[in-house]
């Protein structure tokens, strides 16, 4: 088992006992979720009348201020429950940080809300003709009489079954050519659509559906950032971002060694009267996961508690590595952990295939490997940002 780091610079304990308190029943539910590819609404409802939506709001609007280290702490201890679950809401507190760091003027009647109401936010960023590359959107927004007309498709819109209220995102013609422009909305009834329901490799529980922006008209009061404003948040609030996508898939790795390692001392190979646990190779597996586990977590609580990077392109060439150094070793440890477990652990009755299918959507999350290790070269060789 591993220990969170102490001193000033560690993870408030609080919040991480909280995360370590709501595992087990989601943990429950996991399974069920998954074999019915259906949300994790029960999971949601437990999170909200926790308060464990509310971590990352300001202490003094009623949150308790989760900075972007205890929100990775907690938020692998929750996906040691249910990885589908922590990645479902990690979208509404990682959004909620942003929002709260850098468009808090403008967001701060939904912060409180997230406290008062439980209300709960969705992203829609990605689109099928930009992927993760989210400062180039397709969707378009034209302005109109007292605010702006919406239209576009969003994919991987991961949380909207839950959310109560949608930030999105659009672009507008303008002398400099497309602006991106975000928006914070009340979930709509009308105006926009779910037209693909999320069926997916892992991950089943997030509700991550295809929808259709319709002719949206959204007022303008509900516009929280335009232009090099809204770069700017993703890339200096990427720390909130890519660490917490990547504390998810360390989540789903400790729970795969977990169960592994727990269950090895407990099966014997009767034929060399040995428990597997005595097996020098078994042995040298787990030693082998431990150790990796350590080292993703030690690298995942380093980009997460460091201060932030003045120059916004290295910064997010920063957190974005770090991610992509975290999910892989994921993968790998689940992979270990399969192999070491043996057809067992292949069999749908345990976590273990689960969790490796959920850790590999920590791989395809945005930034993708290539434009990760690009983006991180250029800024190390000044040459910029990935044109």
């Amino acid at each position: 088992m591993y220990d969170l780091p102490a001193g000033p610079a560690a993870p408030r304990s609080e919040i991480v006992d909280l995360a370590a308190r709501l595992a087990p029943a989601l943990a429950e539910r996991a399974a069920r979720y998954d074999e019915a590819d259906e949300f994790a609404h029960d999971d949601v409802a437990e999170l909200v009348a926790s308060g464990y939506t509310a971590i990352t709001v300001p202490r003094e609007l009623g949150g308790l201020g989760a900075g972007a280290l205890d929100l990775v702490a907690a938020q692998s201890r929750l996906a040691e429950g249910s990885p589908a679950t922590a990645l479902a809401v990690n979208m509404h507190l990682h959004g909620v940080g942003i929002l709260a760091e850098f468009m808090r003027e403008r967001a701060e009647p939904f912060l409180k809300q997230v406290v008062a109401d439980g209300a709960l936010l969705a992203g829609g960023f990605s689109e099928p003709q930009s992927g993760g590359n989210w400062w180039y959107q397709s969707s378009v927004a034209e302005p109109v009489d007292g605010g702006w007309r919406l239209d576009g498709v969003k994919t991987f819109f991961t949380g909207y079954p839950s959310a109560t209220h949608l930030f999105l995102s659009a672009a507008v013609e303008s002398d400099a050519g497309l602006e991106p422009i975000g928006f914070l909305v009340p979930k709509p009834e009308q105006g926009i659509r779910v037209v693909g329901e999320w069926k997916a490799m892992g991950m089943r529980a997030t509700g991550s559906h295809v929808v259709a922006v319709d002719g949206l008209f959204v007022p303008d009061e509900h516009v929280v950032g335009r232009g090099f404003e809204v770069a700017v948040s993703f890339l200096s609030g990427s720390h909130w971002s890519w660490p917490s996508f990547a504390s998810v898939a360390l989540g789903a790795a400790e729970a795969a060694y977990r169960h592994v390692a727990d269950g090895l001392p407990k099966r014997r190979n009767d034929a060399l009267g040995q428990a597997l646990a005595e097996l020098p190779g078994v042995q040298q597996a787990v030693g082998e996961m431990r150790m990796r586990l350590d080292a993703a977590r030690a690298t995942l609580f380093a980009a997460a508690g460091r201060a932030p990077d003045p120059d916004p392109v290295a910064h997010y060439g920063r957190m974005a590595a770090a991610k992509l150094f975290v999910c892989q070793t994921a993968v790998d440890v689940c992979t270990l952990a399969l192999r070491t477990a043996g057809g067992s652990a292949y069999l749908r009755s345990g976590p273990v295939e689960r969790l490796l299918r959920d850790a590999y959507a920590g791989l395809l999350l945005p930034p993708s490997h290539d434009a990760t290790l690009q983006w991180l070269g250029r800024s190390e060789l000044g040459a910029g940002a990935l044109p």
